[in-house]
């Protein structure tokens, strides 16, 4: 698609599900991403125990997670977050409105049908992450419940990109959703991201 609109080139900025499909975009087309700033996903580390969700989505329609938007967008806010979420009542309205779209109760436990954390953490550490060539900047919430700091040492991540230069990883203030969370502290970090990048 972006070919179609001709874009040849570009930078990858990417968070939490996103980081899945651009993992996987930095792997197949090495010569066309610039760079790649990646935001709260597994990289080396995967504990399953931190990673219930994909257990209540896939099983959505029998659970009825997914039947009361509202309440699906406070839960997750409230199970993953670390900071209050700045106009928090608005966010979680656009939050909830999106997830109430016609089809999206039956497309997400499609798409956690399609694979598993544990199978993306495998295809990452054997195959993807060797064919990465951009420079990187990883991003992760400081107090992410999911993906703790511990997990992201940048001299063991640089020895698993052999390709590819890790310049930083960054901590946002907050949990799981740092970009709402912490959305000053995040813009000034995808700048600062963005400019090192592009500086090489």
């Amino acid at each position: 698609m972006l070919l179609k609109i001709g874009i040849e080139k570009f930078y990858l900025v990417t968070h939490d599900r996103g980081t899945v499909q651009g993992d996987y975009i930095a792997a197949l087309f090495p010569d066309r991403v610039l760079g790649y700033v990646r935001g709260e996903q597994h990289l080396i580390h995967y504990n399953p125990a931190l990673s219930s969700q994909h257990a209540l989505f896939l099983h959505a329609p029998y659970n009825g997670i997914m039947e009361d938007p509202q309440r699906l967008a406070l839960t997750a806010y409230m199970w993953f977050t670390a900071r209050e979420i700045p106009d928090g009542a608005a966010t979680l309205q656009r939050v909830a409105q999106e997830l109430a779209y016609e089809g999206i109760s039956k497309a997400v436990p499609r798409y956690y049908g399609a694979s598993t954390f544990h199978q993306e953490w495998l295809d990452r550490r054997r195959r993807l992450m060797g064919k990465w060539e951009c420079p990187i900047v990883i991003m992760q919430g400081y107090d992410s419940p999911t993906q703790p700091r511990e997990w992201f040492n940048l001299e063991e991540i640089q020895g698993l990109v052999p390709r590819a230069k890790v310049l930083e990883v960054k901590f946002i203030p907050g949990g799981h959703f740092w970009p709402l969370e912490s959305p000053d502290e995040t813009t000034a970090a995808l700048r600062e991201a963005l400019k090192a990048l592009r500086d090489l």
